[in-house]
C-alpha cells in the first residue's frame, strides 16, 4: 500500500483509485514519504473514508488527537460491539477519541462542564452509561484525574448517537434525551405517579421513546396506516392513557411543530397504559 498523505508520525492516508483510508499505528508515518510503502506491521487501526467531506473532517481530527486516545476509543468500540451487539463505524472512534482528548485537556486545566441530563442518561441508556462509567474510572486512574460523573453522561451520548444513522449528531442525541425527559414528565404529572426504572414496562416505554424522538427530530414520518378498531378500543378502555398521549401530541406540536398521527397516539397510549398500570399496582 502506497502512502498518499502523511498526517502525523502515527497516521497516514493510503488508497487505491478514489477509495482512501487512514491507517494508524505507532511510527507508521515516521521517516517515510509520499508514495512510499506502508510498513503493515505498524498498523493498529484502519478507517475507511467515504466522501471528500468526511475525508477533510477525519483527517483534521486525526491530526489533532494523540494515538493513545485513538487506541482508547477503539477499545471502547470493541466493548460496545460486544456488549450492545451492534456495529460501530470509523467515525465513532475518531469523534470519541477527539472528545476524550479534549475532555482530559479541559479537566487538567480545572474546567468542568455540567451535564444537566446525567441522571436521565443513566436511566434511559443504562447499558451505554455503564460502559461510559467504566471508561471514566479507567481514565481517572490513567491520567491521575478526578473525572466527574457528568463526563460519563457525555460519553454515553456518543455511544447512543453512534447506534443511529449518520444523519444524527451529538446535539441530536442530547435533544433526544431532553425530549424523553419532557414526555416522561408529562406522564408523571398526568397520573401523579412515580415509575420503577427497573421495570420491563419502563424499559419498553423508554425504548419506544428513543426511536420516536429520533424520527421526530430527523423529520421522518412513516406511512400512516391507522387501525380504527384499535383506536376505538383504546378510546373505550384506555381513555386516560389516550388523553395523556394527546397532551404529548399538543406538547410536540407546540414545541417542535410536528404532528403526531393516530398510529403514534395508539402506540403511546398502549405503552403509557402498561407503564402506569404496573406503577400503580
Amino acid at each position: 500500500m502506497k502512502i498518499r498523505r502523511i498526517l502525523t508520525n502515527n497516521a497516514v492516508v493510503v488508497g487505491q483509485g478514489s477509495r482512501e483510508k487512514i491507517l494508524c499505528g505507532k511510527g507508521i508515518g515516521f521517516n517515510t514519504h509520499k508514495g512510499g510503502e506502508v510498513n503493515e506491521s505498524f498498523i493498529t487501526q484502519s478507517f475507511v473514508l467515504n466522501s471528500n467531506g468526511e475525508t477533510n473532517n477525519v483527517e483534521s481530527l486525526v491530526k489533532g488527537v494523540p494515538l493513545n486516545f485513538i487506541n482508547i476509543a477503539d477499545d471502547v468500540r470493541k466493548t460496545c460491539e460486544l456488549e450492545l451487539g451492534k456495529k460501530f463505524n470509523s467515525m465513532f472512534v475518531i469523534t470519541l477519541a477527539d472528545h476524550l482528548y479534549s475532555a482530559i485537556i479541559r479537566l487538567k486545566k480545572g474546567v468542568k462542564i455540567n451535564n444537566l441530563l446525567t441522571y436521565d442518561i443513566q436511566n434511559y441508556y443504562a447499558s451505554e452509561f455503564e460502559i461510559a462509567q467504566s471508561l471514566v474510572k479507567k481514565l481517572s486512574v490513567q491520567f491521575k484525574l478526578k473525572i466527574p460523573i457528568d463526563e460519563a453522561g457525555f460519553i454515553a451520548l456518543h455511544i447512543v448517537n453512534a447506534q443511529f444513522d449518520d444523519k444524527s449528531s451529538m446535539d441530536n442525541a442530547y435533544h433526544v434525551t431532553k425530549l424523553i425527559q419532557d414526555i416522561l414528565t408529562i406522564v408523571k404529572y398526568h397520573f401523579s405517579v412515580m415509575f420503577d426504572a427497573s421495570s420491563i414496562y419502563y424499559y419498553r416505554f423508554i425504548t419506544h421513546l428513543k426511536f420516536f424522538a429520533y424520527r421526530l427530530l430527523n423529520h421522518e414520518h412513516p406511512d400512516s396506516n391507522v387501525d380504527e378498531d384499535l383506536y376505538e378500543m383504546i378510546e373505550k378502555n384506555f381513555i386516560d392513557s389516550l388523553n395523556c398521549a394527546k397532551k404529548i401530541q399538543d406538547f410536540i406540536l407546540n414545541n417542535y411543530k410536528e404532528q403526531i398521527d393516530k398510529d403514534e397516539l395508539c402506540y403511546l397510549s398502549i405503552h403509557i397504559h402498561r407503564l402506569v398500570t404496573k406503577a400503580i399496582t
